[in-house]
């Protein structure tokens, strides 16, 4: 006799990429899979650049002392912003914008200074674009 387990008993945390699936659930708390789709054209040097600003801002996130990561968190729990103190901390890194650093310190009264910068990695151009290419592509 076969037994039936429901899909949300099984991989309750499950999500992202698994054994040639994608595994997420959706805002009703429903879970979806489907077979993992690979992309159709390599990425770009530019992607890959800000891939790695994006990766270098994370790894400044996780070096963070535990007092200025809370404190990242309080500040956004205490503004009432649609993001985690994370997404605060790497908005920051990326942009920089010491003036909504300074504004949501004073706004919630708890201390906190801007996240290190994340410099741009150089381009790589591994070779010259062929010009028909490109304006075939913009047709």
């Amino acid at each position: 006799m076969a037994y039936s387990i429901p899909w949300n008993m099984i991989a309750v945390e499950a999500s992202g990429d698994l054994a040639g699936f994608t595994l997420y659930t959706d805002m009703h708390g429903r879970k979806v899979v489907f077979p993992k789709t690979p992309p159709e054209v390599p990425e770009t040097p530019n992607q890959r650049r800000w891939r790695d600003r994006f990766r270098a801002a994370v790894l400044n996130w996780k070096a963070a002392p535990h007092q200025l990561r809370a404190a990242f968190e309080a500040v956004s729990l205490k503004a009432s912003l649609c993001m985690t103190g994370h997404n605060l901390w790497i908005s920051l890194s990326l942009t920089q914008d010491a003036g909504l650093c300074a504004t949501l310190a004073r706004q919630t009264g708890i201390p906190i200074e801007l996240p290190p910068p994340v410099p741009w990695p150089p381009l790589e151009i591994t070779r010259t674009p062929d010009p028909t290419l490109l304006s075939e592509h913009l047709r």
